[in-house]
């Protein structure tokens, strides 16, 4: 089968689609371009669940975050894995548990009609583009092929959403 490399990675899908964020860029791109309150939490776990920091039992974030204002995190891809996670998130943002959500997801992410909700909503924040391609392993055998950007939700946001960009530097 022949593969169509700017749309197909020729690399096998991990299990659960878990790519932890190895490219530091990532991290500082967020940081030079948001003020967020600490401390944060990662709330996926490699098959996107709440993390076992305080027990979920109650399906949804509140249990897990605690002492958290700020979720950061780098969800699943998986269609009907990643929309849950990041409507939990989005909830709790709306509920006042967190002050401050961000997922790390490719461009295109939030053009998808059916996550419409997502965004058209007053915590949307907006959103930083990195101006670099990540990557998701310690090999550098080829260059990665797709755009990601940060989405951020608060609490309390004041205008219009925002676009910024960073290189990570």
């Amino acid at each position: 089968m022949k593969h169509n490399y700017f749309t197909h990675s020729s690399y096998e899908r991990r299990e659960n689609d878990h790519y932890p964020t190895v490219d530091r860029r990532c991290m500082k791109a967020l940081l030079n371009t948001w003020d967020f309150p600490l401390p944060a939490i990662d709330v996926c776990t490699k098959i996107g669940e709440p993390t076992p920091l305080k027990p979920a039992t109650n399906g949804t974030f509140k249990d897990a975050l605690g002492k958290y204002r700020s979720i950061i995190t780098n969800p699943p891809y998986k269609k009907g894995v990643v929309d849950g996670v990041v409507e939990q998130i989005i909830n709790t943002v709306k509920k006042g548990h967190i002050e401050f959500a961000t997922i790390l997801v490719r461009v295109q992410w939030d053009c998808a009609s059916t996550r419409d909700k997502f965004f058209n909503n007053k915590h949307f924040a907006g959103a930083t583009r990195l101006q670099f391609r990540p990557y998701w392993s310690s090999e550098r055998k080829h260059s990665p092929i797709h755009s990601y950007q940060w989405l951020v939700w608060k609490h309390r946001v004041d205008g219009f959403p925002v676009l910024k960009y960073d290189k990570g530097e």
